[in-house]
């Protein structure tokens, strides 16, 4: 999960949050505006408990997304990705667009949604345009399959650096799904 993922995904659930009465708040979460606590931490921390979950924020600080923030940060300095970062802006310049690689062309402001009806409305035509260009300039680069391979490389050396780390964290996924199925057959 890149930052900007993880800042969406904050910004999401902010939204959602904006959404829940002050009653819904305070079972989900156990916290009321009087000040009162229950020490169970509502629904969540029930259901947190049952499934030996311990922190709301675990994918984002387990090692795992670590290693795969870190792979993808090294990938954006690596020179193979900056040479093709190049390429595919030479080509999308030539077509018309300027970006300086293909995220900031996913990222471009004209097409980020500002409302919940922006994320069903038809894309403008200039929108469109630019991602039939993208997909173009990628093809004939060959951008998808350089990205892949230099950040597989990455991760591969990631994978090498933290194993132990990253197979205790899928443990203890293993033993929250073994809770989860536990749970559900209960009920």
């Amino acid at each position: 999960m890149t930052r900007k993922q993880l800042a969406e995904r904050i910004k999401d659930e902010k939204r959602r949050d904006t959404k829940l009465t002050d009653r819904l708040t305070a079972l989900y979460t156990g916290e009321s505006d009087d000040g009162s606590v229950d020490p169970a931490g509502g629904c969540r921390g029930k259901a947190r408990k049952a499934l030996t979950i311990s922190n709301s924020r675990q994918m984002e600080i387990s090692p795992v997304a670590d290693a795969s923030r870190e792979a993808w940060e090294r990938t954006t300095h690596d020179r193979e990705a900056l040479a093709a970062d190049a390429a595919w802006s030479s080509c999308m310049k030539r077509a018309g667009h300027a970006y300086p690689n293909p995220h900031k062309a996913a990222g471009d402001k004209r097409w980020l949604p500002t409302s919940d009806a922006d994320f069903v409305r038809k894309p403008a035509q200039v929108e469109v345009e630019t991602a039939m260009a993208d997909v173009k300039c990628k093809d004939a680069i060959h951008y998808v399959e350089t990205w892949q391979r230099v950040e597989t490389r990455y991760q591969t050396q990631l994978l090498r650096e933290h194993g132990n780390e990253i197979r205790a964290e899928r443990a203890k996924w293993q033993e929250s799904l073994k809770h989860a199925k536990k749970t559900l057959a209960a009920n």
